[in-house]
């Protein structure tokens, strides 16, 4: 911030007597008052001012402060200078980031922007018996089919910046497979089965999956998976790095920049590869491999940041 001031007017020393005195009277809550209200308490018109971001507030109400509600500006201005950096206890620090893509299965119909992908007999409705928000969710029936796959294929979220994107994706299953290899997660090439990188489950635990010149896979039995209730698998995936979370929690277990083994490689890896990660056209979501159980799914994002799992 340019902190230069090329003309500064100071005030008559009649205005800064009675400024004292007004002080004295009422008391003032802000080092530096030069601007609004912001101060200790909320700002006119401000959904959260507080102590930390009265200095510097220009208008009535300031950016989010202490105990504040991320609220925007006040009437009559935008966040004062004192304000810029501070995110306020209790406060988000500004709004969540904001998807390229999302979908939460609220329509009559499938969203056109999905394109399905099907090897098999599976089938996908919306349904209103389960929903992770709102009133619907989108019902995977793979019916013992190889693939059952809706596909996000190139704009607007590919290419991605620096090859590099994003996802929050919320899924139930009922019945969780005990023991098989099971995809429901993927993203790489827009032909499926050529280069891609999978999420989903193999040997009862949380997988991570490389299908390139053979495959390569990671398990986390520390990541806990649980039938029948609505969890958050969130993912980064960039150039040879693959980040997820399960549940807003990192696992580090199938999270991987090489898929190299761990220990005795009892859960999976290899030796460590380079130059893995496909060019990203494509992600999908549904059922691939040994289908035992119907899946749901609700609040799918796609974007270039974090998205979190509100």
């Amino acid at each position: 911030m340019n902190t230069d001031r090329p003309f500064e007017r100071k005030a008559p020393p009649w205005l800064t007597g009675a400024i004292l005195i007004a002080c004295a009277a009422s008391g003032c809550s802000s080092s530096n008052s030069n601007g609004g209200a912001g101060g200790a308490s909320a700002g006119t018109g401000g959904s959260g001012g507080g102590a930390a971001n009265g200095t510097g507030g220009r208008g009535a109400g300031g950016a989010s402060g202490t105990g504040g509600v991320a609220g925007g500006s006040g009437s009559g201005g935008g966040p004062g200078a004192g304000g810029m950096n501070s995110a306020g206890v209790g406060g988000a620090g500004g709004s969540a980031a904001v998807p390229i893509f999302s979908d939460g299965f609220e329509a009559a119909t499938l969203n056109s922007k999905w394109t399905p992908r099907i090897n098999g007999g599976g089938t996908f409705t919306l349904d209103a018996s389960k929903k992770h928000g709102g009133n619907q969710s989108l019902h995977v029936a793979p019916s013992n089919g190889f693939s059952t796959l809706l596909a996000i294929e190139g704009a607007p979220l590919f290419p991605a910046p620096s090859n590099t994107f994003f996802g929050r994706v919320w899924l139930l299953v009922p019945t969780l497979p005990p023991t098989a290899h099971v995809i429901w997660l993927e993203a790489g090439d827009v032909t499926n089965d050529t280069h891609e990188v999978r999420i989903g489950m193999n040997s009862g635990f949380l997988q991570t999956n490389l299908y390139f010149n053979g495959e390569v896979d990671l398990r986390d039995p520390a990541a806990t998976m649980t039938a029948n209730t609505w969890m958050c698998v969130e993912f980064k995936m960039g150039p040879d790095e693959l980040v997820v979370w399960l549940n807003g929690t990192q696992s580090t277990g199938v999270s991987t920049t090489n898929w190299a083994r761990v220990g005795n490689g009892a859960n999976g890896g290899g030796n460590p590869v380079t130059g893995w990660s496909p060019t990203y056209a494509a992600f999908r979501l549904g059922w691939e491999l040994n289908a035992s159980s119907d899946i749901w799914y609700d609040d799918v994002a796609l974007g270039y940041s974090k998205i979190g799992c509100q």
